[in-house]
């Protein structure tokens, strides 16, 4: 996510917001964009205003991790309070940063020393890949259940039926936070 797209998702968060639509989100979103680009531009107060933003709504909101969502970018689909769900696919890869960019941060060390660094950073990508499973970082990343794809029309229905009491209770405007433009 750029900076752009961050402003884009603030206004939808607003819309979904005042008017108490449920959000149906199908994430594949890897992160937000980094680079000194990216900083220039303002990134990493984009991203904390998407953050609080998101923190902010009130709507029913369901979550469906369909393949990749990373660190801060990710975070935006853990809201603290409401109607929330976060249900995954087992296709889907969370958790706070790449296996491949995690592993050449966490392991730098270890990478650097090596008689063959590139070999020694495959060889542990190699090991962490294989132990990688959505069901063990499933809780750690508060997602509540993994279901087959084709169960997703249902849980949807479901999670729509649900919603509709808490839809009820927040007739009328809404005070949205200051910093939304």
């Amino acid at each position: 996510m750029d900076v752009a797209a961050g402003s884009k998702v603030i206004r939808f968060l607003q819309l979904c917001n005042t008017f108490h639509l449920p959000m149906v989100y199908f994430a594949d979103e890897p992160g937000f964009m980094v680079g000194s680009d990216a900083q220039k531009q303002g990134i990493v107060r984009a991203g904390a205003k998407i953050v609080l933003a998101t923190c902010a709504t009130q709507m029913p909101w369901i979550t469906f991790i369909i393949r990749q969502l990373y660190g801060v970018a990710g975070q935006n689909h853990n809201r603290p309070g409401g109607m929330y769900r976060r249900i995954a696919w087992p296709s889907g890869n969370w958790g706070s940063m790449h296996i491949e960019g995690g592993t050449s941060a966490a392991y730098r060390r270890e990478i650097e020393s090596a008689p063959d660094p590139a070999a020694k950073q495959r060889e542990i990508e190699q090991r962490l890949t294989a132990i990688s499973s959505p069901f063990r970082t499933a809780e750690a990343f508060n997602i509540e259940d993994i279901i087959d794809p084709r169960d997703t029309r249902p849980v949807l229905c479901d999670f729509i039926k649900m919603a509709q009491s808490d839809i009820r209770i927040q007739l009328g405007p809404t005070n949205g936070p200051s910093f939304w433009p």
